[in-house]
């Protein structure tokens, strides 16, 4: 992987110093309107916290869409 980058389901964008879950997931262009599971190095991570979560260098950011229906 390459230095100074992380990963948002497996497309890479750029790190910056003091990155958080928000930054990196705008970056990606991710709806964060829509219903979904993250976790950041496969950890969870709530969205209503990821203005607070920072992002280390090299992360691996995974998006789940959550999908409800009958």
């Amino acid at each position: 992987m390459t230095s100074d980058m992380v990963t948002v389901n497996g497309a890479f964008i750029e790190h910056t110093d003091g990155m958080v879950l928000s930054d990196a997931l705008m970056k990606a262009g991710v709806d964060t309107g829509a219903p979904m599971l993250i976790t950041v190095n496969g950890v969870y991570a709530e969205k209503n916290k990821a203005g607070h979560i920072t992002i280390p260098d090299n992360a691996d950011i995974r998006i789940m869409p959550l999908l409800s229906g009958g």
